[in-house]
């Protein structure tokens, strides 16, 4: 395994070739993003073992302006608690985002990258709840979130930036 990245650091295709592993049709890495060790998982997807600078640049400016992105998706979080989850609120609005994976595909006409990121808050005793999300990129911008069990299906409508209760 090859070291770790940090959310700090720019990407260029070099880089990636020299630092990531490549493993079947994607690069990958993991990336640092908090003094307490946190990390997510980076995927890079390749076309005949190739991958594009339109790739990088999604995920560099993914990442320039992830602190945005974040407030919409906190925001949308909130507005998917459940009854139960509503009476922890002031709790639960004060835990930190935590990032899971992010993917660049090679060429997707749905989108252009995936983060898959979330909540996770005591339930009872050692039992933890997660709060899942999948964000869609498209064209720089947040293309549709939905909270879901499996964030490895994609989102199934565009802009589901709002829950219906």
């Amino acid at each position: 395994m090859k070291k770790r990245i940090h959310i700090s650091d720019i990407i260029t295709l070099e880089k990636v070739v020299q630092n990531f592993n490549k493993i079947k049709s994607f690069y990958f890495s993991e990336v640092n993003y908090d003094i307490g060790g946190s990390f997510f998982d980076l995927y890079i997807w390749t076309s005949e073992n190739r991958i594009s600078e339109n790739q990088i640049k999604i995920y560099n400016e993914l990442i320039k302006n992830f602190d945005k992105y974040s407030i919409e998706i906190n925001d949308f979080i909130q507005s998917t608690y459940s009854n139960y989850e509503i009476k922890k609120l002031d709790k639960l609005n004060n835990l930190k985002l935590n990032i899971d994976i992010i993917s660049i595909p090679y060429n997707n006409e749905n989108f252009e990258a995936v983060l898959v990121c979330g909540k996770q808050y005591k339930l009872f005793g050692f039992l933890k709840k997660n709060i899942d999300v999948r964000v869609e990129f498209k064209y720089g911008n947040i293309n549709s979130i939905e909270r879901k069990p499996d964030t490895t299906k994609e989102n199934e409508t565009i802009n589901v930036l709002q829950h219906d209760v």
